[in-house]
């Protein structure tokens, strides 16, 4: 193609291509007042959020770990019109004889790839929501109550902080807000069940709460509740469980923006997660696959692979 035909056929195509880049005006999405800030637009609960921003808790089993270790992972989630994958660190730090443990985690990378449905769905700032985050970091104990004890089951109190590090709140990957959770765990092995292993039920309930952008209703409080059960035999592990948490906000379906002219209600705090893992145990070094699958407020399947390394 001659030069000059290819330079007056950019000229053609360019504006076209600028118009399908202006086609989207998020002032227009949520009906703007001009002075409300954008953040104020968002709708901060799990099920209108990235996989990583309101994760749901997962249990201990009512046994503090006895070894201090490290794990890195990584995960995989999917969802109609959004695509995410990340890495996922944390140290875990045992003392006084596998009484209290101190936790710390985060999840360091976070790549996104997100739909215009999704994109208006949640009220996104960006035309083209993509690109590459830090997420958040928490920080927690395990306080072990009890354990071994002849009838009654083994119980440990969690409490996790999460700060405010995440990016990407304009895109729904972090809320920019802190949170916590504390929950109650409870477990009871039968060993004489399986030789050469151990079988465990587990449960845990709790609280949960993280700051919001309504108006008078600056925390979202929540009812965490979770069960399931853990196999052992030889070198080998499982776990199942269905782990959730109930915010109190979306069902009174609060506007997120009054004044605004297209209101929408605050809904999706309400996740339900089915979740499997399985491990395999050397004497330092563990491998284990993980499976999530959101049954409720949480649109994300997701597949992760990791290596915890015992330091002790």
């Amino acid at each position: 193609m001659h030069w000059r035909n290819f330079l007056l056929l950019s000229l053609l195509l360019f504006p076209s291509a600028l118009k399908a880049q202006d086609d989207f005006s998020w002032n227009d999405l949520v009906d703007w007042d001009g002075t409300t800030h954008w953040y104020r637009y968002m709708i901060l609960s799990p099920g209108f959020q990235g996989p990583n921003a309101l994760p749901v808790p997962e249990s201990n089993q009512g046994d503090v770990q006895s070894s201090s270790s490290f794990t890195l992972e990584t995960h995989q989630h999917s969802a109609p019109g959004d695509y995410t994958t990340n890495l996922f660190l944390r140290y875990y730090a045992s003392y006084w004889d596998s009484r209290i443990a101190v936790e710390v985690n985060m999840v360091p990378l976070e790549y996104y790839r997100l739909s215009t449905a999704i994109r208006d769905e949640r009220k996104l700032r960006s035309a083209s929501p993509q690109g590459v985050v830090p997420g958040d970091l928490s920080f927690g104990t395990h306080i072990q109550l009890f354990r071994d004890h002849s009838v009654l089951p083994d119980a440990s109190l969690s409490v996790f902080f999460r700060t405010a590090s995440g990016r990407g709140s304009e895109d729904g990957r972090y809320i920019d807000a802190p949170g916590y959770y504390f929950t109650l765990n409870a477990g009871k092995s039968w060993k004489e069940l399986i030789p050469q292993g151990n079988l465990r039920w587990f449960f845990q309930g709790g609280f949960y709460a993280w700051q919001t952008n309504l108006d008078n209703y600056y925390q979202n409080d929540a009812v965490v509740l979770g069960a399931g059960v853990s196999g052992e035999y030889h070198n080998w592990n499982a776990t199942v469980s269905i782990d959730s948490y109930w915010g109190y906000l979306g069902r009174k379906n609060r506007v997120v923006v009054e004044t605004s002219s297209k209101p929408y209600s605050y809904t999706g705090d309400e996740p339900v997660v089915f979740r499997l893992r399985i491990g395999y145990k050397l004497k330092t070094i563990d491998y284990t696959l993980k499976y999530q699958y959101g049954i409720q407020d949480f649109p994300y399947q997701s597949i992760g692979l990791g290596i915890n390394y015992k330091l002790s």
